[in-house]
């Protein structure tokens, strides 16, 4: 029996000579395999040991908390802000709002200071909102300004803050994929974010306390985990908006994408793998289009196979849709539609593969097929025949 061709076969005949009661030829190799089912030698199992969990980063004692919600509350957060050398910056807002629905709260920290100004109050008060943007100028007066996902709050921020419209920043997202997993690693504490989910835009004012402290907290965590860094490069990621798209797009990556890094967002590596540049940022990961600087690029997320329908968010509502150079499109919610009229990009996946560049798009009208959800649009892919052609040669 030794001799039989495979694990499974050998398994069989030993499973034969035991059922019939035959004496089975042991050999000192094979002890360890009949203790595996249950002899008097085998060794107990050992659970794994449960890692201690990390306790929660807190502000200091000593660390001033300022928390603004009317004008005359401006002069003492500018007094215990100004001339720091490194200012970390961080906003909150209404949950699953619109992209372009501006930030509730804005905080600034140093080492020695947190401010927490409430944008919803402020904005009820005569001047309040100067008060809160006086108090911005002064802090990024000799600053540089840090802060994970920084373009993104700085989006939200710049309709309300005319101060935030171009400081010189450092950005932390090249760093880790959490600003809770940067702090882990460069701090040995973990973030508590049970509350960042929390009705900011729309709970009464004042806010409570621990979301006042929750707020105050990641801005500080940016500054502590930067100067924890200690040296090492944190450039600022390209702007999405800033990016141009070369005359070679269709040519360089046609039917194409690029495998996202760790802890990279695959709209990411998309708009990385189109411009060519290493990482990519400042723009809302969850709509399904980005501002660019010559044009918009539109993602569009198609079922997967083997995928059931009810248990993807996939074409739930919306079935996207690409067909004969022809694609059908539900855009996120305030989408400019002036954009249409500008140059057109599109990625395409299925599933959670990573994104194809499917090529350049051209507008050609509302859907108006009867049955479907509305205010769905038609497009024509530009560039439909090469990609059918790169597809049958393989390319």
């Amino acid at each position: 029996w030794r001799d039989r061709p495979s694990v499974m076969g050998r398994f069989i005949e030993r499973w034969r000579q035991v059922h019939k009661r035959r004496q089975i030829d042991l050999r000192c190799s094979d002890v360890g395999t009949v203790r595996g089912f249950g002899g008097a030698g085998d060794k107990p199992r050992t659970r794994r040991k449960e890692p201690a969990p990390l306790q929660y980063l807190e502000l200091p004692r000593d660390v001033a908390l300022h928390y603004v919600t009317d004008a005359s509350e401006a002069p003492a957060a500018i007094t215990a802000i100004a001339d720091a050398a490194i200012v970390g910056l961080d906003a909150e807002w209404e949950p699953d709002s619109s992209s372009d629905t501006p930030a509730a709260t804005v905080q600034l920290a140093t080492k020695d200071a947190c401010v927490v100004l409430d944008l919803v109050a402020l904005a009820t008060n005569e001047g309040g909102l100067a008060a809160a943007d006086a108090v911005v100028a002064a802090a990024l007066a000799n600053a540089v300004l840090v802060g994970f996902g920084l373009e993104t709050d700085l989006a939200r921020c710049r309709p309300l803050l005319t101060s935030l419209d171009a400081p010189e920043t450092r950005e932390l997202q090249g760093t880790a994929s959490s600003l809770a997993a940067l702090v882990r690693r460069t701090l040995g504490r973990d973030l508590d974010k049970r509350l960042q989910r929390s009705a900011w835009g729309a709970m009464p004012r004042p806010l409570p306390d621990d979301c006042v402290t929750y707020a105050a907290l990641d801005a500080y965590a940016c500054v502590m985990a930067y100067d924890a860094l200690d040296g090492e490069p944190v450039a600022p990621a390209t702007a999405a908006r800033d990016l141009r798209v070369t005359e070679d797009v269709v040519e360089r990556c046609l039917g194409r994408g690029r495998d996202r890094k760790r802890g990279e967002h695959p709209k990411d590596a998309a708009l990385s793998f189109l411009s060519g540049e290493e990482a990519v940022g400042g723009y809302d990961k969850r709509g399904g289009a980005a501002r660019i600087a010559d044009g918009s690029v539109l993602f569009v997320n198609w079922q997967g196979r083997g995928e059931n329908i009810r248990t993807t968010y996939f074409d739930r509502k919306y079935p996207n849709a690409i067909a004969d150079g022809s694609v059908t499109w539900w855009p996120p919610k305030n989408f400019d539609e002036e954009r249409l009229s500008e140059p057109l990009h599109l990625f395409g996946r299925r599933g959670k593969s990573s994104f194809l560049y499917l090529g350049r798009l051209l507008y050609v009208g509302p859907m108006a097929q009867a049955g479907t959800a509305p205010g769905g649009l038609v497009l024509k892919l530009l560039d439909a025949e090469e990609l059918e052609r790169r597809a049958d040669d393989g390319d």
